[in-house]
């Protein structure tokens, strides 16, 4: 796909979880911007021309199913042709905009190796996103977004723009009532309409009465 100079495809983590692995589970396609393969019978420098959305960023964008080394097991395979996929950290809980679990991430690293070697370590990166729904599905298809990194890259392209966003909408929280900001801010959100109209229309002393009515 000949994309215009200037486009990106850059969903934040929420977007990812529950727009489009969501939809692909429910039996939604994304062609133009996500295609579905099985992604360990490739090896990383293959896939890129395989991504449905080409860009100048080293970043792309598969649906797999999760590729179980047995069927009564939930160990999956991460092996390729010439390597094999490592996971590397901590798995991340991934949250919408009112604080509730959607998912997780987890990250990989690739090593190139022959069965009977250590591997090394490569600069092929990869992001493995699940949704906390894919029980509920009969498919439960992951997202993995797979980044090439240079020698000097210690960041992730599109991930500063979601930390961007994500400050600005900090930035704009603070401009709020504090009452607001308390909510916007807290880990146990209330959204509830009487809790939003408290603190946005605060009561008046007795004298005065309410400041607004019902």
């Amino acid at each position: 796909m000949d994309n215009d100079p200037g486009n990106r495809f850059c969903p934040t983590e929420e977007q990812i979880i529950s727009h489009y692995i969501q939809g692909k589970m429910q039996g939604r396609h994304f062609p133009n911007v996500i295609h579905e393969i099985n992604i360990c019978n490739f090896d990383p420098w293959d896939l890129p021309e395989l991504a449905a959305w080409q860009s100048n960023d080293p970043v792309w964008y598969f649906f797999s199913e999760p590729d179980f080394k047995y069927s009564n097991s939930k160990l999956v395979n991460r092996r390729t042709m010439a390597g094999y996929w490592k996971p590397t950290g901590n798995e991340r809980t991934i949250r919408d905009m009112h604080g509730w679990e959607i998912g997780i991430k987890k990250n990989l690293v690739f090593y190139r190796a022959s069965s009977s070697k250590k591997g090394t370590k490569t600069i092929w990166v990869m992001h493995e996103y699940h949704s906390h729904n894919a029980r509920f599905y009969p498919k439960p298809f992951v997202l993995f977004r797979l980044k090439r990194k240079s020698d000097e890259d210690e960041s992730d392209t599109c991930e500063g723009s979601t930390h961007q966003m994500a400050s600005q909408q900090s930035q704009e929280n603070h401009e709020l009532p504090l009452g607001l900001q308390s909510i916007l801010t807290d880990d146990k959100l209330d959204y509830s309409l009487p809790a939003l109209q408290f603190l946005m229309f605060p009561i008046k002393s007795a004298q005065g009465g309410p400041l607004c009515s019902s």
